[in-house]
């Protein structure tokens, strides 16, 4: 499969972030994995407006993207694979879908989470995500921006969550 990057994002779709690593990773095709997302006809409007000119936007369900991902459209392009939350990436893996490294970008405050990066706050939930992703040998980094250096996420994690 040519995914060229994972990105964790809860923002998804956005201005200079989403430019920066569209061009960084070679790109021709952003995809949008969220079954919340996927449903709301408003988001699915306005969330290609904020992609590359000339890069292809799909948002669709996990189980669309795995389908698509596995052997449709996404996996005959250069695809740059945007989900909400490690439990996503868990998901499309259960669905066959393989994924060596990913990148987590921004994960914003909510109630009973705890900030273990700059612009990334985890849920209990969600650490415990990130260990089964790291059990499973998904590498992870922790990157705002291209040019940020590759730190494992799980170092960030275990600072704050031990």
């Amino acid at each position: 499969m040519p995914i060229k990057h994972v990105r964790i994002d809860e923002r998804l779709i956005h201005g200079q972030v989403t430019v920066r690593w569209t061009r960084e990773v070679g790109a021709d095709m952003l995809l949008v994995a969220n079954d919340e997302v996927a449903a709301d006809e408003m988001q699915k409007m306005l969330l290609p407006l904020s992609a590359p000119s000339g890069v292809k936007t799909e948002i669709m369900t996990l189980n669309e993207a795995a389908d698509s991902l596995k052997g449709g459209e996404a996996a005959r392009k250069r695809t740059f694979l945007i989900v909400k939350r490690p439990a996503d990436i868990i998901r499309l893996l259960d669905a066959g879908v393989e994924i060596g490294e990913l990148n987590v970008g921004n994960m914003s405050h909510r109630e009973g989470s705890k900030q273990v990066k700059r612009s990334v706050s985890v849920s209990p939930e969600d650490v415990e995500a990130f260990r089964e992703l790291d059990r499973r040998g998904v590498k992870m980094t922790g990157r705002m921006m291209p040019e940020e250096s590759r730190r494992s996420f799980m170092e960030y994690l275990r600072k704050v969550y031990g």
